[in-house]
């Protein structure tokens, strides 16, 4: 039986839960949200990724990817990062999958299962 965590892009409508879950992890010395900075338009951010996702004007140290929100039952979880390439510093450290849940949430296979979709998510190239 699978949980119902599900992977999706982020929306307009989840920037306060976002940006709380972004400055909790900051605490922990972590990025929660990729390129995201402290009053950054909501927005922006996202068509930022969604830049990133398709290749578009990406800054020279990265790669094309997708970052996307672990929802369950409605309740953000969790993120997790695909990199549909590699570039030097991801083959020796980062990698294809990174992926981060919330405090309050682990310890309960959601990491688990974020990997495993975001596995799946790799070879479609986000697309």
């Amino acid at each position: 039986m699978r949980m119902s965590l599900i992977l999706r892009s982020f929306r307009p409508q989840d920037e306060a839960v976002a940006v709380a879950a972004h400055q909790a992890f900051a605490a922990e010395n972590f990025t929660f949200l990729l390129g995201y900075t402290d009053g950054m338009p909501w927005e922006e951010w996202i068509q930022d990724r969604e830049r990133i996702r398709n290749g578009i004007d990406l800054p020279s140290d990265w790669v094309r990817a997708t970052i996307l929100a672990a929802e369950v039952d409605g309740t953000l979880v969790g993120r997790a990062s695909v990199r549909f390439e590699l570039n030097e510093w991801l083959a020796r450290q980062g990698g294809h999958v990174g992926y981060a849940v919330l405090p309050e949430f682990r310890r309960r296979g959601y990491a688990t299962e974020i990997l495993r979709q975001a596995i799946e998510v790799a070879p479609s190239g986000g697309c």
